[in-house]
């Protein structure tokens, strides 16, 4: 599979689009669980591994600080809005 930064531009544009119509968001729930990258695509077996536990709190506090133009992205950004997106999902379906 492959992906280009081009169209994620335009799928990031259109998500952004769909969220910004709900405007707002109150999110109850605070941790979730999340499986360890070595087992989330190995399908051969069960994961052995524990589960890892994320907070959505600590989440978007470190989310809103790339507002900030100093603040520098990195992959861990990319999880932390992974799990957003995920809550937001099942958030908006419930509307």
């Amino acid at each position: 599979m492959r992906i280009n930064s081009e169209d994620l531009k335009v799928i990031f544009d259109r998500i952004y689009e769909f969220i910004d119509s709900y405007n707002n968001f109150d999110i109850k729930e605070d941790y979730y669980w999340d499986l360890a990258e070595e087992d989330r695509y190995l399908f051969e077996s069960s994961p052995e591994r524990k589960f890892e536990v994320g907070s959505l709190d600590d989440d978007i506090t470190e989310l809103l600080k790339l507002r900030k133009k100093d603040r520098i992205v990195t992959p861990v950004d990319l999880d932390r809005l992974a799990a957003l997106l995920n809550k937001l999902s099942h958030t908006i379906s419930k509307i």
